[in-house]
């Protein structure tokens, strides 16, 4: 019994540190953990309670910021600066500490807001998997962004892009077609896919049945909903 404990499989779970991204990801790792996953959920202080997870374990990392308090006014693409900075440090850390401890992390999912958590699974040679929050329709367009595919402020009356439905510029996210009436905010959506090619798994948090085609279209990579 205790040999079977030791060898279940560790999920690192990271989240973006907004309460939109944190609920798909403990729903994710409750269902994991209902088929035998240990999980260990990471976010900075003061973020969410171990109440509130349930039975998941919850750990602290550092955003580099002490406090909600510290955190308020910062726009998000410093905030995501520092959390990359100061959340690969903790999150090594933290690794190194449930080693130790004698729970060995097997894979690290991560927001994909927080592509740095696939480069530390990397360094510390584990399975690294990304988790996108958003529908695949949305990820579908902001996926052409990122490469380049579909050009920003959108001109176009009517978009076609792989998987969708023609769409018109009324059904495209407002970060694509006014990028400068809220700075910062079109870097973070397409910033979701840097190095996500490179990760082993991808999950979407979406319903297979709804958006199929999406599926297969969205980055060329086979992911799982």
């Amino acid at each position: 019994m205790d040999q079977k404990k030791e060898q279940k499989p560790h999920c690192l779970i990271l989240p973006y540190p907004s309460q939109g991204h944190i609920n798909p990801m403990i729903q994710f790792s409750k269902r994991l953990a209902h088929k035998g996953i240990t999980i260990t959920f990471a976010v900075p202080q003061g973020v969410l309670t171990s109440s509130a997870a349930g039975n998941i374990a919850v750990e602290t990392i550092s955003d580099g910021y002490d406090s909600a308090a510290t955190r308020a006014g910062v726009g998000p693409q410093e905030r995501l600066l520092s959390f990359k900075t100061a959340g690969t440090e903790s999150t090594s850390r933290l690794i190194e500490k449930l080693r130790e401890g004698g729970r060995p992390v097997d894979c690290v999912v991560c927001d994909a807001f927080m592509p740095w958590g696939l480069a530390v699974a990397k360094s510390k040679g584990l399975f690294g998997a990304a988790f996108f929050t958003q529908t695949s329709s949305v990820n579908v367009i902001y996926y052409n962004v990122f490469k380049g595919l579909l050009k920003v402020p959108v001109l176009e009356k009517e978009i076609v892009l792989p998987g969708l439905p023609p769409l018109a510029v009324s059904d495209l996210p407002s970060f694509v077609v006014e990028p400068e009436k809220l700075p910062g905010l079109l870097e973070l959506m397409v910033g979701q896919f840097e190095g996500v090619e490179d990760s082993h798994f991808v999950f979407v948090n979406s319903v297979y049945e709804l958006e199929e085609e999406m599926r297969c279209s969205s980055f060329g990579i086979s992911y799982h909903v």
